[in-house]
């Protein structure tokens, strides 16, 4: 499935190692993308990053297998009205669709959720044990089988693990890291700055080094606590940079049950997105000046690489709000990203779909896609937004809808 696997170091940050898969397609089907029935695309790069090879190793080939096994399509779809369904249903409209002044638009490419017609459907379960569930499969795979989509499909909430529930715990912390941020960048809300000058681990002498290897070559790191459900510690490592040589402004979250593994994983992502964009900014790519012109992922990141473009953040780099690393609370020794506590935390329920290829299966890894009723999912391109949240407008007083910087 992994064509090839390179490691990068970078004398800019020597604490980081990079690591980038490069996918095959098992078919002799080249055009297979084209027709719509697969998103994997011939020469896929998939990355990964972490503080030794090891790390970074197994997060490009957790990459690989995620968009991999997503792309791949279900072997078992029914096709159904949603009232004609026997047993549990995740309804559709439960998942943060669009507004309908967006549906107005002419050129908008996705069609209101109507209950009366047939849908394609895959099986799911629960998260909380309490059985299955029939979950839509546009928001499952990639490329659902015989309709057009009702929303933009991600990564958002795929993840890959070691075994079905480390996949499932994987895949949940990121629909709430998700979550936390865009209801953050939606409603214009002050997060809180984090100090870390007094925290004392191993992981909080890493994140030192890293912040140490960054500045040096004039890439400022603040990190920030995210409200978000059932109060999981998100964290967002913000980086600060010229407009020229760095990105004037880079973002990165992470979620995790224990604080300080949440700002080592917030870390290493924006170590990794920096040096990314540092590479691309040297390459003379043209940035995007202007709101519609937002349409990428690369595009969201690149709208607020440049020099001037750091007010735009204000709300965030400007926030007066502080709190102490060293004062949240730690969970209980063993339960570190453990699912069962996970689970107990959460205020939302939270759905499964395992999506694992069969080829993949056979080695004993597990890629799933977590669903969420009321989360706030991720999106790309201006306007593409999903603003039908009751949550979202019950907790800002207004929704601001300038494109968000998560690449």
């Amino acid at each position: 499935m992994v064509k090839n696997i390179d490691v990068v170091r970078s004398d800019i940050c020597p604490t980081l190692v990079r690591a980038y898969a490069r996918l095959s397609v098992y078919t002799e089907d080249t055009a297979l993308q084209d027709r719509g029935r697969s998103a994997v695309r011939v020469g896929e790069k998939c990355g990964g990053k972490g503080f030794t090879p090891d790390e970074a190793w197994a997060g490009a080939l957790g990459e690989a297998v995620e968009r991999y096994s997503a792309a791949v399509p279900p072997p078992e779809v029914h096709t159904a009205r949603l009232g004609d369904l026997k047993g549990d249903v995740l309804d559709p409209s439960t998942l943060v669709l669009y507004a309908a002044h967006q549906y107005a638009r002419p050129d908008f490419p996705y069609r209101p959720y109507d209950p009366l017609a047939q849908y394609p459907w895959v099986r799911g379960e629960w998260l909380d044990g309490t059985g299955d569930v029939w979950l839509p499969a546009d928001f499952v795979h990639y490329a659902a089988p015989g309709r057009t989509a009702l929303a933009q499909v991600t990564t958002n909430g795929l993840a890959a693990g070691c075994g079905w529930e480390d996949a499932a715990c994987r895949a949940t912390l990121e629909l709430v890291e998700r979550d936390a941020f865009l209801r953050m960048w939606l409603s214009r809300t002050a997060p809180t700055r984090l100090d870390l000058t007094t925290a004392d681990s191993s992981a909080t002498d890493q994140v030192a080094r890293l912040v140490r290897d960054l500045e040096a070559h004039g890439l400022a790191l603040r990190f920030y606590l995210l409200p978000s459900a059932g109060d999981v510690p998100v964290v967002l490592c913000l980086g600060l940079g010229d407009g020229r040589v760095w990105p004037a402004v880079t973002v990165a979250t992470a979620a995790a049950l224990d604080p300080r593994s949440a700002v080592e994983k917030a870390a290493l992502e924006q170590a990794y997105t920096a040096l990314y964009l540092r590479d691309v900014l040297g390459s003379g790519h043209r940035l995007p000046t202007r709101d519609t012109e937002v349409t990428t992922f690369l595009d969201h990141a690149l709208r607020y690489a440049g020099a001037g473009t750091r007010h735009r953040l204000s709300f965030i780099v400007d926030s007066k709000k502080t709190a102490r690393l060293s004062h949240l609370p730690i969970p209980a020794a063993g339960s570190r990203d453990s699912l069962r506590e996970l689970v107990l935390s959460l205020d939302t329920p939270i759905a499964i779909a395992d999506v694992t290829a069969g080829d993949v299966a056979a080695t004993g890894a597990r890629v799933v896609r977590a669903l969420a009723p009321g989360l706030q999912p991720l999106y790309c391109g201006t306007g593409l937004e999903r603003l039908a949240n009751p949550r979202l407008f019950r907790e800002a007083d207004s929704v601001h809808t300038m494109p968000h910087p998560m690449c």
